[in-house]
């Protein structure tokens, strides 16, 4: 796991990355590199990456700056170095190995989902369509004969209980999860600099899911090119850093939801428990009575997602000065803001967590239009007064 933010302005991109690795989910090290640059200068472009650090068994690292001595980033724009990134990965990794992919992936994601049905009260069908928050991607289809190939270990997964009506819709929204899951398991990719014909600065980000025959396939794409408004945008363990952004923590404002909606659900029956034992009530009106009740529980779903649209408006009301301020900062400024966001998240998983997922050195940089790109703290594995050769070829 990592911990990584990019924050920007009109004027400049700060972006700073732990060096933490997980290995095994047992063991962290530290000393891993995730922030790289691209090109100096015409255009200043660097990228970082988070989630997994091999694609198709290679370092990303290895990849990365094997792509950079190869390409002569002379006034390409970040779109261009994006595609030329991802045609070096199709031509310069194996294909992927899909069946070894899925089998990997279903170690993870079978306790991880049982352990939430179980944990889950009400319809198995409404708890994962409430988990599905997007369709397969258009590529999956490419490999439909593979995935027809491990319906039966969905339909493992289906507890005893629930009746075989059910179960081919309940397969079909478990592979829905499974696979949008496991196309996010693979490496995240973070570009960003300013465009040669470009005032502002851009950004792309996109997660490699897999070598397709040559196509590296991709999802989560976003870009904002030529962007004249500010932000922060963190990578990975983004709970700290959206903390500090919003106000609340999201374990916290998830039970504080749960906590409502419980309330709503007590007090409408503590009214009718009430009425009930009113013999004036009970004997003239409790049918009526009962309806209204009936009515009210039926509207607090609408209740709680306006109690929810509420807490929305309060984050971005909280934000809202931070993001101002970050619209004015020099670039100096910028770039202690990312290396403290990154010190805070490392502070936070030594006290909450028993795995130290973030730490290490924080690797900084700026991205400006006038200076290019520089580094503000750049980490060594070796002594730099004894390799001087290092700094002297041409990077």
């Amino acid at each position: 796991m990592t911990s990584e933010v990019l924050t920007m302005n009109k004027s400049a991109i700060a972006m700073a990355a732990d060096s933490a690795v997980t290995v095994n989910g047992s063991k962290t090290y530290n000393g891993v590199n995730k922030l790289f640059m691209l090109s100096q200068d015409n255009p200043p472009m660097g990228m970082m990456i988070y989630g997994s650090a091999d694609f198709e068994k290679i370092p990303m690292e290895t990849l990365i700056k094997e792509y950079r001595k190869r390409t002569d980033f002379e006034e390409k724009d970040i779109i261009s170095i994006k595609d030329d990134f991802l045609e070096f990965l199709g031509k310069n990794t194996p294909n992927s190995d899909f069946e070894s992919m899925i089998e990997s992936g279903l170690e993870l994601f079978k306790p991880l989902i049982v352990r939430q049905m179980e944990n889950y009260e009400g319809s198995l069908v409404d708890f994962l369509k409430s988990r599905v928050t997007q369709d397969l991607p258009d590529f999956l289809n490419d490999y439909n004969q593979i995935i027809k190939q491990y319906d039966n270990e969905f339909e493992e997964i289906i507890p005893d209980y629930v009746e075989d009506e059910h179960h081919d819709e309940i397969v079909t929204l478990l592979k829905n999860i499974f696979f949008n899951y496991l196309m996010r398991m693979g490496t995240g990719i973070v570009i960003s600099g300013f465009n040669t014909q470009d005032l502002f600065p851009s950004v792309v980000k996109f997660n490699i899911c897999l070598n397709n025959s040559g196509k590296i396939e991709i999802v989560d794409y976003e870009e904002l090119i030529n962007y004249d408004g500010s932000g922060i945008f963190p990578f990975a363990q983004k709970d700290v850093i959206n903390t500090f952004l919003t106000g609340i923590d999201s374990t916290m404002e998830n039970a504080i939801v749960e906590l409502f909606s419980n309330f709503l659900d007590n007090h409408l029956e503590k009214i009718r428990v009430e009425f009930n034992s009113n013999d004036e009530i009970k004997n003239n009106y409790l049918s009526l009575v009962n309806q209204i009740l009936d009515n009210f529980s039926m509207s607090s779903d609408i209740g709680v997602e306006e109690f929810i649209r509420d807490i929305a408006k309060l984050k971005d009301n909280y934000a809202y000065p931070i993001l101002n301020s970050v619209a004015v900062l020099p670039k100096e400024e910028l770039a202690n803001m990312v290396e403290s966001l990154i010190r805070i998240t490392s502070l936070k998983r030594k006290m909450d967590s028993n795995l130290e997922t973030v730490g290490g050195d924080i690797d900084v940089s700026i991205i400006s239009k006038g200076d290019g790109y520089i580094w503000k703290k750049k980490k060594h594995y070796f002594d730099v007064e004894l390799n001087p050769q290092f700094f002297n070829k041409n990077k």
